[in-house]
Protein backbone atom coordinates (compact mmCIF):
# COMPACT_ATOMS: atom_id res chain seq x y z
CA UNK A 1 0.00 0.00 0.00
CA UNK A 2 2.85 2.35 0.89
CA UNK A 3 4.45 1.72 -2.51
CA UNK A 4 1.13 2.30 -4.31
CA UNK A 5 0.57 5.55 -2.42
CA UNK A 6 4.07 6.69 -3.37
CA UNK A 7 3.37 5.95 -7.05
CA UNK A 8 0.11 7.92 -6.94
CA UNK A 9 1.93 10.84 -5.30
CA UNK A 10 4.64 10.83 -7.99
CA UNK A 11 1.99 10.67 -10.76
CA UNK A 12 0.13 13.67 -9.30
CA UNK A 13 3.37 15.59 -9.01
CA UNK A 14 4.29 14.86 -12.63
CA UNK A 15 0.80 15.87 -13.80
CA UNK A 16 1.12 19.13 -11.90
CA UNK A 17 4.40 19.95 -13.60
CA UNK A 18 2.95 19.20 -17.02
CA UNK A 19 -0.09 21.33 -16.30
CA UNK A 20 2.11 24.20 -15.21
CA UNK A 21 3.65 24.40 -18.67
CA UNK A 22 0.37 25.27 -20.33
CA UNK A 23 0.10 28.81 -21.68
CA UNK A 24 -2.00 31.31 -19.81
CA UNK A 25 -5.34 32.10 -21.40
CA UNK A 26 -6.30 35.59 -22.41
CA UNK A 27 -9.65 37.23 -23.10
CA UNK A 28 -10.60 36.70 -26.73
CA UNK A 29 -13.04 38.46 -29.00
CA UNK A 30 -16.27 39.65 -27.36
CA UNK A 31 -15.60 37.70 -24.16
CA UNK A 32 -14.52 34.45 -25.78
CA UNK A 33 -11.53 32.65 -24.33
CA UNK A 34 -8.38 32.57 -26.41
CA UNK A 35 -4.76 31.59 -25.98
CA UNK A 36 -1.99 34.10 -25.67
CA UNK A 37 -0.29 34.69 -28.99
CA UNK A 38 3.19 33.46 -29.78
CA UNK A 39 5.71 36.26 -29.64
CA UNK A 40 8.08 36.90 -32.46
CA UNK A 41 11.64 35.73 -31.80
CA UNK A 42 12.86 39.11 -32.96
CA UNK A 43 12.35 41.95 -30.50
CA UNK A 44 9.62 44.23 -31.74
CA UNK A 45 10.25 47.92 -32.02
CA UNK A 46 6.67 49.05 -32.52
CA UNK A 47 3.17 47.71 -32.17
CA UNK A 48 1.47 46.38 -35.29
CA UNK A 49 -1.39 48.32 -36.81
CA UNK A 50 -4.09 47.39 -39.28
CA UNK A 51 -5.40 49.82 -41.88
CA UNK A 52 -8.37 48.98 -44.07
CA UNK A 53 -8.97 50.87 -47.28
CA UNK A 54 -11.87 51.34 -49.63
CA UNK A 55 -12.41 53.47 -52.70
CA UNK A 56 -10.04 54.56 -55.41
CA UNK A 57 -6.69 54.53 -53.60
CA UNK A 58 -3.75 52.88 -55.35
CA UNK A 59 -1.07 50.97 -53.46
CA UNK A 60 2.47 52.36 -53.36
CA UNK A 61 5.26 50.52 -55.16
CA UNK A 62 6.67 47.56 -53.22
CA UNK A 63 7.80 43.99 -53.65
CA UNK A 64 4.85 42.25 -55.27
CA UNK A 65 3.43 38.76 -54.84
CA UNK A 66 0.46 37.62 -56.92
CA UNK A 67 -2.15 35.55 -55.14
CA UNK A 68 -4.61 32.93 -56.32
CA UNK A 69 -7.60 33.75 -54.19
CA UNK A 70 -9.04 31.09 -51.91
CA UNK A 71 -12.66 30.61 -50.72
CA UNK A 72 -14.07 33.71 -49.14
CA UNK A 73 -15.18 31.92 -45.96
CA UNK A 74 -11.71 30.78 -44.89
CA UNK A 75 -10.74 33.98 -43.09
CA UNK A 76 -14.14 34.37 -41.45
CA UNK A 77 -13.93 30.86 -40.03
CA UNK A 78 -10.65 31.75 -38.34
CA UNK A 79 -12.24 34.78 -36.66
CA UNK A 80 -14.42 32.48 -34.55
CA UNK A 81 -12.01 29.55 -34.32
CA UNK A 82 -11.21 27.92 -30.97
CA UNK A 83 -7.90 26.56 -32.25
CA UNK A 84 -5.02 27.71 -30.01
CA UNK A 85 -3.04 28.45 -33.19
CA UNK A 86 -5.76 30.59 -34.73
CA UNK A 87 -3.67 33.76 -34.50
CA UNK A 88 -0.87 32.24 -36.58
CA UNK A 89 -3.38 30.74 -39.02
CA UNK A 90 -5.14 34.08 -39.46
CA UNK A 91 -1.89 35.91 -40.16
CA UNK A 92 -0.89 33.23 -42.67
CA UNK A 93 -4.26 33.67 -44.41
CA UNK A 94 -3.88 37.46 -44.35
CA UNK A 95 -0.55 37.42 -46.23
CA UNK A 96 -1.21 34.32 -48.37
CA UNK A 97 0.56 33.14 -50.53
CA UNK A 98 3.58 34.52 -48.68
CA UNK A 99 4.63 32.00 -46.00
CA UNK A 100 4.96 33.69 -42.57
CA UNK A 101 8.47 32.24 -42.20
CA UNK A 102 9.60 33.88 -45.44
CA UNK A 103 7.88 37.13 -44.49
CA UNK A 104 9.69 37.25 -41.14
CA UNK A 105 13.04 36.44 -42.71
CA UNK A 106 12.93 38.60 -45.83
CA UNK A 107 10.45 41.45 -45.20
CA UNK A 108 9.57 42.11 -41.56
CA UNK A 109 11.07 45.48 -40.55
CA UNK A 110 13.22 45.36 -43.70
CA UNK A 111 11.14 46.24 -46.78
CA UNK A 112 7.59 46.56 -48.10
CA UNK A 113 5.55 43.71 -49.49
CA UNK A 114 2.59 44.14 -51.86
CA UNK A 115 0.29 41.17 -52.43
CA UNK A 116 -2.04 41.74 -55.37
CA UNK A 117 -5.55 40.29 -55.37
CA UNK A 118 -7.78 40.67 -58.41
CA UNK A 119 -11.22 40.23 -56.87
CA UNK A 120 -12.09 43.31 -54.82
CA UNK A 121 -15.69 44.43 -54.66
CA UNK A 122 -16.99 47.83 -55.72
CA UNK A 123 -17.59 50.67 -53.31
CA UNK A 124 -21.27 51.45 -53.64
CA UNK A 125 -22.77 54.79 -52.78
CA UNK A 126 -19.57 56.83 -53.10
CA UNK A 127 -19.74 57.59 -56.81
CA UNK A 128 -17.59 54.66 -57.97
CA UNK A 129 -18.70 52.35 -60.75
CA UNK A 130 -18.52 48.60 -60.19
CA UNK A 131 -14.88 47.59 -60.20
CA UNK A 132 -13.57 44.82 -62.46
CA UNK A 133 -11.17 41.98 -61.88
CA UNK A 134 -8.01 41.75 -63.95
CA UNK A 135 -9.79 39.22 -66.15
CA UNK A 136 -12.71 41.57 -66.76
CA UNK A 137 -15.17 39.83 -64.46
CA UNK A 138 -17.10 41.75 -61.83
CA UNK A 139 -15.67 41.67 -58.32
CA UNK A 140 -19.02 40.95 -56.69
CA UNK A 141 -19.41 39.42 -53.25
CA UNK A 142 -16.84 36.67 -53.68
CA UNK A 143 -13.72 38.71 -52.93
CA UNK A 144 -10.95 37.33 -50.72
CA UNK A 145 -11.66 39.68 -47.79
CA UNK A 146 -15.46 39.77 -48.08
CA UNK A 147 -17.07 39.77 -44.66
CA UNK A 148 -14.22 41.42 -42.75
CA UNK A 149 -15.52 44.98 -43.13
CA UNK A 150 -17.18 47.17 -45.76
CA UNK A 151 -18.57 50.59 -46.55
CA UNK A 152 -22.01 49.17 -45.78
CA UNK A 153 -20.90 48.31 -42.23
CA UNK A 154 -19.56 51.84 -41.79
CA UNK A 155 -22.89 53.30 -42.88
CA UNK A 156 -24.80 50.98 -40.55
CA UNK A 157 -22.67 52.04 -37.57
CA UNK A 158 -23.19 55.72 -38.38
CA UNK A 159 -26.95 55.20 -38.55
CA UNK A 160 -27.05 53.23 -35.28
CA UNK A 161 -27.80 55.66 -32.44
CA UNK A 162 -26.35 53.40 -29.76
CA UNK A 163 -22.80 54.11 -30.95
CA UNK A 164 -23.00 57.95 -31.01
CA UNK A 165 -20.07 58.22 -33.40
CA UNK A 166 -18.69 61.74 -33.13
CA UNK A 167 -16.51 63.84 -35.39
CA UNK A 168 -12.87 64.25 -34.33
CA UNK A 169 -13.18 61.66 -31.56
CA UNK A 170 -14.32 58.73 -33.73
CA UNK A 171 -14.21 59.80 -37.38
CA UNK A 172 -12.63 62.49 -39.54
CA UNK A 173 -13.71 64.06 -42.83
CA UNK A 174 -10.54 65.00 -44.71
CA UNK A 175 -9.42 66.22 -48.12
CA UNK A 176 -6.05 66.81 -49.76
CA UNK A 177 -6.07 70.45 -50.86
CA UNK A 178 -3.12 72.53 -52.05
CA UNK A 179 -0.54 69.98 -50.99
CA UNK A 180 -1.91 69.63 -47.47
CA UNK A 181 -4.44 67.49 -45.67
CA UNK A 182 -7.43 69.51 -44.50
CA UNK A 183 -9.71 68.19 -41.76
CA UNK A 184 -13.26 69.32 -42.50
CA UNK A 185 -15.12 68.17 -39.39
CA UNK A 186 -18.03 70.26 -38.10
CA UNK A 187 -17.10 72.44 -35.12
CA UNK A 188 -18.12 71.33 -31.65
CA UNK A 189 -19.24 68.05 -30.10
CA UNK A 190 -21.22 66.72 -33.07
CA UNK A 191 -22.63 63.22 -33.60
CA UNK A 192 -22.11 62.04 -37.17
CA UNK A 193 -24.92 60.74 -39.39
CA UNK A 194 -24.73 58.51 -42.42
CA UNK A 195 -26.47 61.04 -44.65
CA UNK A 196 -24.05 63.84 -43.77
CA UNK A 197 -20.93 61.69 -44.17
CA UNK A 198 -22.07 60.16 -47.48
CA UNK A 199 -22.82 63.63 -48.83
CA UNK A 200 -19.22 64.62 -48.05
CA UNK A 201 -17.92 61.46 -49.72
CA UNK A 202 -19.84 62.26 -52.91
CA UNK A 203 -18.27 65.72 -52.75
CA UNK A 204 -14.78 64.23 -52.95
CA UNK A 205 -13.86 64.05 -49.26
CA UNK A 206 -12.35 61.01 -47.57
CA UNK A 207 -13.49 59.36 -44.36
CA UNK A 208 -11.24 58.03 -41.61
CA UNK A 209 -12.84 55.74 -39.02
CA UNK A 210 -10.85 55.46 -35.80
CA UNK A 211 -11.07 52.17 -33.88
CA UNK A 212 -13.68 50.45 -36.10
CA UNK A 213 -13.34 47.41 -33.83
CA UNK A 214 -15.57 49.27 -31.38
CA UNK A 215 -18.47 49.10 -33.86
CA UNK A 216 -17.87 45.85 -35.71
CA UNK A 217 -17.50 42.29 -34.39
CA UNK A 218 -15.37 41.01 -37.28
CA UNK A 219 -12.82 43.83 -36.99
CA UNK A 220 -12.74 43.29 -33.22
CA UNK A 221 -11.93 39.62 -33.69
CA UNK A 222 -9.36 40.38 -36.38
CA UNK A 223 -7.50 42.79 -34.09
CA UNK A 224 -7.74 40.24 -31.28
CA UNK A 225 -6.09 37.58 -33.45
CA UNK A 226 -3.29 39.99 -34.37
CA UNK A 227 -2.82 40.60 -30.64
CA UNK A 228 -2.54 36.87 -30.07
CA UNK A 229 -0.09 36.25 -32.89
CA UNK A 230 2.27 39.13 -32.18
CA UNK A 231 1.91 39.15 -28.39
CA UNK A 232 1.44 42.92 -28.54
CA UNK A 233 -1.47 45.36 -28.59
CA UNK A 234 -2.72 46.04 -32.12
CA UNK A 235 -5.04 48.71 -33.46
CA UNK A 236 -7.08 49.47 -36.55
CA UNK A 237 -8.27 52.40 -38.65
CA UNK A 238 -10.50 52.30 -41.72
CA UNK A 239 -10.39 54.69 -44.68
CA UNK A 240 -12.97 55.32 -47.38
CA UNK A 241 -11.87 57.46 -50.33
CA UNK A 242 -13.92 58.23 -53.48
CA UNK A 243 -12.32 57.46 -56.87
CA UNK A 244 -9.85 59.93 -58.38
CA UNK A 245 -9.48 61.78 -55.06
CA UNK A 246 -6.97 61.91 -52.23
CA UNK A 247 -7.59 62.45 -48.54
CA UNK A 248 -4.14 62.44 -46.97
CA UNK A 249 -0.78 63.96 -47.80
CA UNK A 250 2.09 61.58 -48.60
CA UNK A 251 3.57 60.43 -45.29
CA UNK A 252 5.15 57.51 -43.47
CA UNK A 253 4.14 55.69 -40.29
CA UNK A 254 6.46 54.90 -37.38
CA UNK A 255 4.69 51.61 -36.67
CA UNK A 256 4.32 48.35 -38.60
CA UNK A 257 1.20 48.61 -40.77
CA UNK A 258 -0.76 45.95 -42.65
CA UNK A 259 -3.06 47.54 -45.23
CA UNK A 260 -6.04 45.51 -46.43
CA UNK A 261 -7.84 46.98 -49.43
CA UNK A 262 -11.43 45.79 -49.13
CA UNK A 263 -13.14 47.68 -51.95
CA UNK A 264 -12.38 49.67 -55.07
CA UNK A 265 -9.60 49.45 -57.63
Amino acid sequence: LAEAAAMIKRAKKAAGKKKGKRKARSVGSFGEGGTAGKKSKKKRKQNPGMEMMGGGSKAASAATRSAKDEPLSEGLKLLSSKNPKRGREFFAWLIHPMPPSEFMKEYFEKKHLLIRRSNRKSTKGTGEEDSKDDDGEGAGEGSYFSGLYSSERIREALDDSKFEIKFSRDIDIVKYIGGKRRTLNPAGDVVATGDFVWKKLKGGCSLRVLRPQEYNREVYRMVSLMDEYWGRVSGANAYLTPPSTQGFAPHYDDVDVYIVQLEGR
